[in-house]
């Protein structure tokens, strides 16, 4: 399994953790892998939902881009545009 698949399925069988419509034993038969390990990934998974709004949380070029950005790129309201 690629990496960026192995990630995906994690992610999968963690949310559904986290629904709770299905037990551990349940999710862990269901996609073949060891009930622990499916809480395992529920735990990590809420752990890091509390990063998931930081401004600061990618590299990419919108990172640390906050409110300040959406201001700065509207038309002023003094602006006349007709």
């Amino acid at each position: 399994m690629t990496e960026k698949k192995r990630k995906t399925f994690t992610a999968k069988v963690g949310q559904e953790a986290i629904r709770g419509v299905k037990t551990g034993n349940e999710l862990g038969q269901e996609y073949g892998v060891h009930p622990v390990q499916v809480g395992q990934w529920k735990k990590v998974i809420l752990k890091q939902a509390g990063t998931l709004f930081e401004a600061t949380r990618g590299r990419g070029k919108h990172a640390g881009v906050g409110i300040g950005w959406y201001r700065d790129t509207r038309p002023s309201p003094n602006s006349c545009s007709g």
